[in-house]
């Protein structure tokens, strides 16, 4: 999985995602943005946990995923009672 996200180094930033997310989830507007050139950290782990293990530790068909989609992730309940630091 690390080898899958560090290969988006010096790659730009999915901020077209980001904003996308943004009028989604805040103002309730069906936009959805996809550049395959720019990445966002919580869809790459999303998509190089599934690459590995064939699991979709979220439910998103749309492939945008912000990281209040991990944190309401169910397969990252153990994850979310670690104890801090």
């Amino acid at each position: 999985m690390l080898d899958r996200i560090i290969q988006t180094k010096g790659k730009p930033y999915g901020w077209g995602e980001v904003i996308a997310l943004l009028l989604r989830k805040r103002f309730g507007c069906p936009i959805y943005w996809d550049d395959p050139d720019a990445f966002e950290c919580a869809e790459e782990l999303v998509t190089a946990v599934y690459a590995e293990t064939g699991i979709r530790i979220v439910d998103q068909s749309t492939g945008d995923v912000c990281p209040q989609d991990l944190w309401e992730s169910a397969w990252l309940e153990d994850v979310k009672e670690l104890p801090n630091h």
